[in-house]
C-alpha cells in the first residue's frame, strides 16, 4: 500500500500495514496503542513494552501522533512517517538529534470517548454494555468486566445512575466477580442493587451464588429462596439450592467429624 499525505505540506505520511474495523477516535478520546519508533536508517530507538495511553489533541504526544493515531481504526497497524515539524524539531529529545524524520510502526488498541453531555454519556454506557455482553458470551471474563466497568463510569451523573441500566450494569459486573470467586466484591455490589430493583430474580440469584461461595449457607438458601418466589419452578434456581443445601449437610458432617476427633 502506498504512503498517503495527512497534511497539506506532505510533513506527516501513513502507510496501512494491517486494516482496522470501525470508527476513528474522536479529538480528545483516551486511545492505547502499541509502537515502534525507527529513525530512517531502520535503527530502532524505542518501544512498548505495555500498552501506551494517551489523549488525543492534549499535546501529550508529538504533533504527528496527534493528527496520525486520530485517523485510525481500532485493530489497525500503520507506519507514520514524521517530518520534524511533526516530530520532535530543531530541539530534538534524548537519542533523537535535532531535525530529524522518525518512522513510527503503530497499532490502535482500543480508545473511548470523552462523554460531555448525557447523551453522549448514555450512547458509551450502551455500546460498552453491549460489548461487555459480547465478551462475556465468549468467556472472556476479565475483558467483559473491564467494558462494563467502563459502562459504569459513563452512568455516573446521568440520570440511569440509580436506574434500570444501573442496576443491569451493576449486576453484569457482580456475574464477572462471581467466575471470578470474588464473592465479597459481588454481593457488596450486589446488595444495593436489590434495593434499587427488589423484584429482580437474577440478582437474588447471585446474591444466593456469592454467599454460598462465602460459605453462609443459611443465608444462600434464603437469597435462592427470594429468587424462586419471583420466578417459580426455574430449574436452575433449584438446582442451585439443592447444591447449596449438599454442601451445607457436608460441611457440618466434617465439622462435627472434626470436633469429635479433638475430644478423644
Amino acid at each position: 500500500m502506498q504512503y498517503m499525505e495527512l497534511t497539506q505540506d506532505s510533513g506527516l505520511k501513513k502507510k496501512i500495514i494491517k486494516e482496522g474495523k470501525g470508527p476513528s477516535p474522536a479529538p480528545f478520546s483516551t486511545v492505547s496503542v502499541h509502537y515502534v519508533g525507527r529513525f530512517l536508517d531502520g535503527t530502532q530507538f524505542d518501544s512498548s513494552k505495555e500498552p501506551f495511553t494517551f489523549v488525543i489533541g492534549k499535546g501529550q504526544v508529538i504533533k504527528g501522533w496527534d493528527l496520525g493515531v486520530k485517523e485510525m481504526k481500532v485493530g489497525e497497524k500503520c507506519e507514520l512517517v514524521c517530518e520534524p515539524e511533526y516530530a520532535y524539531g530543531k530541539g530534538g529529545a534524548g537519542r533523537i538529534g535535532p531535525n530529524q524524520t522518525l518512522i513510527f510502526e503503530i497499532e490502535l488498541l482500543s480508545f473511548e470517548e470523552e462523554a460531555v453531555t448525557i447523551e453522549q454519556k448514555m450512547k458509551l454506557a450502551m455500546q460498552k454494555k453491549e460489548e461487555g455482553n459480547d465478551m462475556y458470551k465468549r468467556g472472556l471474563v476479565k475483558e467483559a468486566l473491564e467494558k462494563y466497568e467502563s459502562a459504569k463510569k459513563y452512568l455516573k451523573d446521568t440520570e440511569e445512575q440509580k436506574g434500570k441500566e444501573s442496576v443491569l450494569i451493576n449486576g453484569n459486573i457482580a456475574l464477572c466477580f462471581l467466575k471470578e470467586k470474588r464473592f465479597n466484591e459481588a454481593l457488596k455490589l450486589i446488595l444495593p442493587m436489590i434495593d434499587l430493583d427488589p423484584s429482580n430474580a437474577k440478582l437474588y440469584y447471585r446474591k444466593g451464588m456469592a454467599l454460598k461461595g462465602l460459605k453462609e449457607y443459611d443465608k444462600s438458601i434464603e437469597a435462592f429462596g427470594e429468587a424462586n418466589k419471583l420466578t417459580p419452578n426455574d430449574p436452575s434456581i433449584q438446582s442451585e439450592m439443592a447444591m447449596v443445601l449438599k454442601e451445607k449437610r457436608d460441611y457440618e458432617s466434617k465439622e462435627k467429624q472434626l470436633y469429635a476427633g479433638m475430644f478423644k
